[in-house]
């Protein structure tokens, strides 16, 4: 049939049979007795958290934008991350909500190119701060747990840095090498103004872009914390600065719809060696994923709603 054939049906298909795999595998009953003890006072307050939490990601995001000469105002950036947010429910992975935020910030006026470079720059900020508080909990964790799973996300960590340090020594030759003489003609304006737009940024605004995403991705970890708390998973910060981010980055993998399945099988890879029982890291990565459905449902219809400002206007 045509419609099996469709890459999108694969994408919706894959993670649900993943996800059904993983419960299977745990125990569909134990995963529900576990997600049940979480009282609702603790869903709501962490949902409305989660939302906070987005709103400071989309100031950052319009921060870095600014950064490279884009003039986005406050609503319109809350607006195409919301939209973005939303998007994650039905697109492969993190990226492809970027993609739709910035589609939405190219509609009020702002420059291409600064568009582009600021969410490149903001999403490699985030990767950056998941490796971070993963380099952290390994730090925490000390010599007495090296034989607790360490090596293999050592070995992981080790991996992300090497592609970071790639990033940031790739940023710097961007920067300083007159690579846009290399173009062809017809590319060589378009490379310019990306040139003049990295030579633009002050480092202050990448540090700070930094240092805001270490503590909103810490945000959302502490958030994870306490629900798996109330579930019976254990509370070792270290243990969940080391798995959760590390599972996070799994997530961003364009294998799946917003990540669906692909975060639970990592997280519970990543967190069995670590001492979470399975079931229990599986319906936490369960009842996250729920948080995160919502969520995007709420910033979707606050997108819709929300008026759209005038292009230059301040707001």
């Amino acid at each position: 049939m045509n419609f099996l054939r469709s890459r999108w049906i694969w994408r919706l298909i894959l993670p649900v049979l993943l996800a059904g795999a993983i419960l299977t595998w745990v125990g569909a009953r134990q995963a529900l007795d576990a997600m049940s003890r979480v009282p609702l006072d603790s869903l709501v307050f962490v949902l409305l958290g989660f939302l906070v939490v987005h709103v400071g990601c989309a100031l950052k995001w319009r921060m870095t934008l600014q950064g490279f000469g884009a003039t986005l105002n406050r609503r319109s950036a809350i607006r195409a991350h919301g939209a973005g947010l939303a998007a994650n429910l039905w697109l492969p992975s993190v990226v492809g909500g970027d993609l739709v935020r910035t589609a939405m910030a190219l509609r009020d006026g702002s420059r291409s190119e600064a568009l582009i470079l600021g969410s490149l720059i903001d999403r490699v900020a985030d990767l950056v701060a998941l490796l971070t508080l993963g380099v952290i909990g390994l730090l925490m964790r000390g010599e007495s747990h090296v034989g607790s799973g360490s090596a293999t996300t050592s070995s992981v960590m080790i991996l992300g840095g090497s592609v970071v340090a790639s990033l940031v020594i790739g940023f710097w030759g961007a920067v300083r090498w007159r690579w846009t003489s290399l173009l062809p003609k017809r590319m060589q304006r378009p490379g310019l103004r990306l040139r003049v737009a990295l030579r633009r940024v002050a480092i202050w605004r990448l540090v700070a872009a930094l240092v805001i995403s270490c503590g909103l991705q810490l945000s959302l970890l502490l958030m994870n914390r306490s629900l798996a708390i109330q579930m019976g998973t254990p509370a070792d910060l270290s243990a969940w600065l080391v798995a959760w981010p590390l599972a996070k980055a799994c997530a961003m993998l364009p294998l799946g719809l917003g990540g669906l399945g692909i975060r639970e099988a990592a997280f519970a890879s990543i967190a069995t060696p670590l001492g979470f029982p399975r079931d229990l890291a599986v319906s936490q990565s369960l009842l996250w994923q729920a948080i995160l459905m919502t969520g995007g449902l709420i910033a979707g219809a606050v997108c819709g709603f929300t008026p759209q400002t005038q292009k230059g206007k301040p707001a």
